[in-house]
């Protein structure tokens, strides 16, 4: 029970550790002008000279779970 509530503990401190990361980074790409990405709602979007422009889009893969029980392997090829 302790070891499982020190692991969420620890993943929640490095999930908010990345949180502050990215935020800082952002802060900093627009303070020197760096253009930089974004991915929202599956579009993805360049932050560039204070202005969002879109620049692609990502297609949701779906696929036949019937077959993939929790446990199995996936294989990508």
């Amino acid at each position: 029970m302790k070891e499982a509530r020190r692991n969420s503990l620890r993943r929640e401190r490095i999930a908010s550790f990345a949180l502050i990361a990215s935020k800082n980074a952002k802060r900093s790409s627009i303070a020197l002008d760096i253009p930089f990405e974004v991915i929202r709602n599956g579009i993805i979007y360049q932050f560039k000279e204070g202005k969002m422009v879109q620049k692609a889009s990502i297609e949701r893969m779906t696929a036949d779970k019937g077959r993939i029980t929790k446990g199995s392997k996936i294989c990508l090829k």
